[in-house]
């Protein structure tokens, strides 16, 4: 990981450089403007916003594979139940046979689905962005308490050891997998030899 046990990745943005109690305050307040905002078009704003900070503290690759991992299954899944099964569906989008989908659902869920979203990217610019020493070290100097710091830093620290647990069970589990086919090649080989051993061994002379 690129920042040992925690998401940070080493940068020299203007999001690297400023103050981590600077970055909290502004990522809360985007993730309460997404839910407090009632117009999709201002969703649609927000999350315009937060891509452009994305792409000046330069982790966009990082931050696509986190957020397709989290956010594709939510946004399938509130399509299919809003789009099928809310009560306010009237609007017919398409039919397809007896399977009808509607208008008011897909709207629903499109709020619904850019709101969580604004939620996870600005959660992990602001984690990608700054350490989480940096931001123990700011709230201490703040009033904090040493004991609550240490906490709050290990709480950070949490989501960075569940992932990288993960990948080395991954990596464990493909190196079981792909260990019983070399172990049969390799005594299948070994098996082979003798044999070509015999076939090429001179036949015995009589005296």
């Amino acid at each position: 990981m690129a920042g040992g046990l925690s998401l940070y990745q080493e940068g020299a943005s203007l999001l690297h450089r400023a103050h981590p109690l600077t970055k909290g305050v502004l990522t809360l307040s985007v993730i309460a403007l997404a839910f407090i905002v009632p117009s999709l078009y201002w969703i649609l704003a927000l999350a315009l916003i937060l891509l452009i900070l994305v792409i000046v503290a330069g982790v966009m690759r990082r931050l696509i594979a986190v957020a397709l991992a989290l956010l594709l299954p939510i946004t399938v899944l509130l399509l299919a139940v809003q789009g099928f099964a809310n009560p306010a569906n009237h609007t017919v989008l398409f039919a397809i046979g007896p399977v009808v989908y509607y208008t008011e659902g897909l709207y629903v869920a499109a709020i619904a689905a850019l709101r969580i979203a604004c939620l996870v990217v600005a959660t992990f610019l602001f984690s990608f962005t700054t350490r989480p020493a940096d931001i123990t070290e700011a709230l201490m100097q703040r009033g904090l308490s040493p004991n609550m710091g240490y906490v709050l830093q290990s709480a950070l620290q949490i989501i960075p050891q569940t992932l990288d647990m993960a990948g080395r069970i991954q990596d464990a589990f493909r190196r079981r997998s792909t260990w019983p086919v070399a172990s049969r090649t390799l005594s299948a080989r070994v098996g082979s030899r003798p044999k070509a051993h015999c076939r090429n061994a001179p036949a015995p002379t009589s005296r």
